[in-house]
């Protein structure tokens, strides 16, 4: 399942051409770079306005200008408060994006760069769990509960679980660029020890970006052969929109969602929970704002 979301606030404060020319400065590449090399994977770091350092990877598409920043640190993350951890967040987040528009031709910059760590990871979960409790094949489940619904932020004890498991900090496995492609594949487990989901299961994430565009494919693997285990993964995106009284959202005819409707008015005492109820729009086919 993957959020969508499209903030007012989020604008781009940068144009195109002006974020692919200071990734490229940062990256140390040069037009005699670009030339050799079609795709790359460069290394980079910066401090964010806190004076915390950042280290992020950039899959480069030399040849259009395209690019991908993948977030490799949890900068955020505070060591006497692991129970309020956002994992939206975190470390594979993706730190900007920047691809060509398919109906103009021109580069846009898709998610903020190195703007608030946006389009991040979500595992076994995303989204809201309701007080943290859930039942499987019988097994009633208490997850920590890290989301303060009336105040809307992570908190070391909340009403809900939010946001799924995924450690401070994910492998980086591998990653390679070729004439065709440059892509990053980071690791994780649960190891069965995690509040509420005692579970083993093997995670990789890998991050592509070829001439059609970008994705990422995920593999989860349940390392025990004696049970079960109950997964779902999702991405945290905030997309960049001029207008967005009139951005579209578009799903595959494929997908399957669930609405998360607030039971009251007015935010304050909202409890956006997702309500389980499936939805299913045939005639949707892609995303665009």
């Amino acid at each position: 399942m993957h959020r969508a979301h499209a903030i007012g606030r989020h604008v781009c404060r940068t144009s195109p051409s002006d974020l692919s020319q200071a990734v490229s400065a940062a990256a140390g590449l040069s037009a005699a770079d670009a030339v050799d090399e079609a795709f790359s994977v460069v290394d980079d770091s910066y401090d964010d306005p806190f004076g915390r350092t950042v280290q992020v990877k950039q899959l480069r598409n030399n040849a259009t200008g395209e690019l991908v920043e993948v977030l490799l640190n949890t900068p955020g993350y505070d060591e006497a408060n692991p129970a309020a951890r956002n994992r939206s967040a975190g470390s594979g987040s993706v730190n900007g994006l920047l691809l060509l528009s398919k109906t103009s031709g021109e580069l846009r910059e898709l998610q903020p760069h190195r703007t608030g760590f946006a389009g991040g990871l979500m595992a076994p979960f995303a989204n809201r769990v309701r007080g943290g409790r859930y039942t499987f094949q019988g097994q009633e489940l208490q997850l920590a509960q890290n989301w303060n619904e009336k105040e809307t932020r992570m908190t070391r004890s909340g009403d809900h679980a939010i946001h799924g498991l995924l450690p401070e900090e994910l492998r980086v496995a591998a990653w390679q660029s070729t004439e065709s492609a440059a892509s990053l594949t980071l690791e994780a487990e649960f190891d069965g020890t995690d509040q509420g989901y005692p579970f083993e299961v093997k995670l990789s994430f890998t991050y592509t970006l070829d001439p059609t565009g970008f994705r990422i494919d995920v593999k989860a693997v349940n390392v025990s052969s004696e049970k079960s285990a109950p997964f779902m993964v999702g991405w945290h995106p905030w997309f960049n929109v001029t207008d967005v009284s009139a951005a579209v959202i578009e799903l595959d005819p494929a997908t399957k969602y669930n609405m998360s409707e607030p039971t009251s008015a007015p935010q304050a005492s909202r409890d956006s929970v997702p309500t389980g109820v499936g939805i299913r729009e045939s005639h949707q086919t892609s995303m665009h704002a």
